[in-house]
């Protein structure tokens, strides 16, 4: 009988249009912090006296820059780990042709920074920064080194390309990760329970019956998936790929 891996791993060289969601278990395997973590979220209240949701909004950004940006340089842009093995996966199979696109709400870059093109990105993408005036663009150094990043020729902060809580995620970024969706006969959600806003938002529009969760554990509506696997993502998701 072949294993879960081998079966898998078997769907994913036969398909036609491999889709992959990226979702948080993913990117606190790499360790980078998610906003859906009570741990994160209670010592981040503790430190700075609010919550990271009211930290990183577009109100705080407009009438507390500093406070803004220390908690964006400390927390959401301060170095970390390179892409794991799962995202040096995803973009050997981008490579090979497999996987058409990678959707994610993520805002860390990881898929691009591994290698991957075809990446929709809901809430954009740090390492992407700006200057909301005459557009000139600014690299994370340049982010990380100054305690209120401002553009030297226009003298405003920079807004970093991210959707900050209250700002709306481009329709167009939406629509096209859709239709990839609505594309797929394969669609593989890396670190994502069925219950997900994120999964609930697109799984929809998916036509296809072959649905692949890849986790750490098993979550009691695991059920309405065609596939599942558990474990760490980072060990599984390299040995599907030849």
């Amino acid at each position: 009988m072949k294993s879960k891996t081998e079966i898998i791993k078997k769907l994913i060289y036969e398909s036609k249009h491999l889709v992959v969601l990226e979702g948080n278990g993913l990117t606190q395997e790499n360790n980078y912090p998610s906003f859906l973590d009570d741990d994160w979220s209670y010592r981040i209240e503790e430190d700075y006296g609010y919550s990271p949701e009211e930290l990183l909004s577009s109100t705080y950004f407009s009438t507390r820059k500093d406070r803004f940006f220390k908690f964006y340089q400390e927390e959401i842009i301060c170095e970390r780990e390179k892409p794991n093995a799962a995202y040096q996966a995803l973009a050997e199979l981008e490579r090979q042709g497999i996987l058409k696109a990678v959707i994610t709400r993520q805002i860390y870059g990881l898929c691009r920074e591994a290698g991957c093109q075809n990446v929709y990105e809901f809430r954009g993408n740090i390492h992407r920064n700006f200057c909301s005036k005459c557009r000139r663009s600014f690299t994370m150094e340049y982010m990380r080194e100054n305690k209120i990043p401002t553009c030297p020729d226009c003298n405003i902060p920079i807004h970093p390309d991210i959707r900050m809580f209250g700002e709306m995620m481009e329709n167009s970024i939406v629509s096209k990760a859709i239709e990839q969706v609505a594309t797929a006969d394969v669609l593989i959600a890396l670190g994502i329970d069925m219950n997900s806003s994120f999964l609930n938002k697109l799984y929809p529009y998916y036509k296809g019956d072959k649905l692949v969760l890849i986790k750490s554990e098993n979550h009691f509506m695991d059920y309405q998936a065609n596939y599942t696997a558990y474990g760490k993502i980072s060990e599984l998701l390299p040995k599907m790929i030849k």
